[in-house]
């Protein structure tokens, strides 16, 4: 009886073990997904502008692309000089999931060039994980893992 109690003993103490370390990789994998939505978002919104892209009814010219993040943590790609004076009709809005980013809230990337303020966007959860991201006056971006 008690090699019975020992033995489940070290069968709970490994499924702890093993449900802590697989939580941890969840919030890891959830992590890596919300940054790298943020870093796709701001890829595509380069790419429209330096594309001169022009979306929705009426548009005859391109303008300029960016990227505003809420402080509900909505990310809305959007056309437009700014977000207040962006075309509401064309706009595309994402949500992270655990993360927060803090830091400039609203980049716009020049037509043609991609050229942008240069600024820093950092990516943050509960458990620790950062990641800070990087737009380079050229519009570059880079960012840590």
């Amino acid at each position: 009886m008690l090699e019975m109690i020992v033995v489940m003993g070290i069968f709970a103490l490994v499924g702890g073990t093993a449900l802590f370390v697989s939580m941890e990789t969840f919030h890891g994998s959830n992590f890596r997904s919300d940054r790298n939505l943020l870093a796709a978002a701001l890829q595509h919104a380069r790419a429209q502008s330096m594309n001169n892209m022009c979306l929705g009814a009426g548009c005859a010219d391109g303008k300029p692309h960016g990227v505003k993040i809420l402080p509900d943590n909505s990310i809305v790609l959007f056309q437009g000089a700014s977000y207040a004076t962006r075309d509401a009709s064309v706009d595309s809005v994402f949500h992270l999931n655990i993360a927060a980013a803090t830091g400039a809230n609203e980049i716009v990337f020049s037509q043609l060039s991609g050229a942008s303020v240069a600024t820093t966007v950092s990516v943050t959860d509960q458990a620790g994980h950062v990641s800070t991201m990087t737009i380079s006056s050229e519009g570059r971006i880079a960012w840590t893992h």
